[in-house]
């Protein structure tokens, strides 16, 4: 009997080469496939572990304390470099650039989370149409227009202006809403603007 289980081996291993390739190339791949699903299952346990040590320091804290440490917005202004401006330099007034600074209760121009809506109005009395354009933005927009210079810290929000912006722009003022992501809040401010 051990005979007939040696010679029966023997032949499957002479006949069957081409599939014990196969089968050896199988047990590879799921051998890489078990050590990438042990790495990645160490992986979320990690992060699994530093989530609930952050879930218990925050439930050690209070809410209410956790809130008041937090800088919330008081207001939002806009920047005295805020602009219409001649872009491509061909005589007419092409864009808008907004340099809003949203202000904490310490005083600080702080980077906040929110979205932004801007309009920009005609205060000419005689005029047909007092609203001559507005823009909205996301927050994930207005992240990426967050910048500084020697000058101060603001979201720098720079818009098209459509055709019939008039060349005289001293009855212009502009409108801006903030909506604060952190508390719900919407902040406004208006202020002129000057072609420069």
């Amino acid at each position: 009997m051990t005979g007939f289980l040696a010679a029966a081996g023997l032949l499957a291993g002479c006949g069957g080469s081409a599939g014990n390739s196969a089968l050896w190339e199988k047990i590879s791949r799921l051998q890489e496939e078990k050590n990438r699903l042990e790495t990645q299952t160490e992986r979320l346990e990690a992060e699994n572990q530093q989530l609930l040590e952050q879930c218990s320091a925050l439930d050690a804290l209070d809410r209410e304390i956790r809130l008041t440490a937090l800088d919330r917005l008081v207001h939002i202004q806009i920047g005295k470099r805020s602009r219409l401006s001649d872009q491509n330099k061909d005589g007419q007034i092409d864009t808008l650039i907004i340099l809003l600074e949203p202000v904490d209760q310490a005083g600080d121009i702080v980077k906040s989370p929110g979205q932004v809506h801007v309009s920009l109005w005609r205060l000419d009395p005689t005029a047909e149409e007092y609203l001559l354009a507005e823009w909205a933005l996301s927050a994930e927009q207005i992240k990426k227009m967050w910048g500084h210079s020697l000058t101060g810290r603001y979201y720098r929000l720079t818009f098209a202006l459509p055709a019939g912006v008039p060349k005289k722009t001293e009855d212009l003022t502009v409108r801006v809403e903030f909506t604060d992501y952190l508390t719900g809040k919407i902040l406004k401010t208006q202020a002129p603007v000057r072609a420069r």
